[in-house]
């Protein structure tokens, strides 16, 4: 019973501290590769090599990104591969958190993207 107690407490700790936290702003990945700004239901970007448009939908921490599409610049191959792979798992989120800080974005689905706060947009 303590367990159950304290486990649900966690939860609407984290519940409540996500939810404060908005998801509308400019994110990139650490390694620079890929950045994404969350504005409006539209979803706009750059995947690596081309520029990103997409809408979504959020629900609590649920989120659907639908009608992904790029522009069709090639650029050196490796780049193209890490694009491919970066797409791919951006097609499958459904899920999101934000940290309590306001400072790192995660997108959860069969694999995770993680994203830090851009400070100019």
């Amino acid at each position: 019973m303590y367990m159950k107690r304290f486990f649900l407490t966690i939860v609407v700790l984290l519940s409540t501290s996500l939810a404060a936290v908005p998801l509308e702003q400019s994110w990139q990945q650490k390694n620079g590769l890929a950045r994404l700004v969350f504005a409006a239901g539209k979803l706009s970007g750059h995947a690596g090599c081309n520029a990103l448009f997409a809408s979504y939908q959020t629900n609590g921490s649920s989120i659907e990104i639908s009608g992904v599409a790029t522009t069709k610049i090639a650029c050196e191959k490796t780049r193209m591969s890490q694009e491919a792979i970066f797409l791919t798992a951006l097609d499958g989120v459904k899920r999101f958190f934000v940290s309590s800080d306001g400072q790192r974005l995660t997108l959860l689905g069969k694999s995770a993207l993680r994203f830090v706060i851009k400070s100019n947009p």
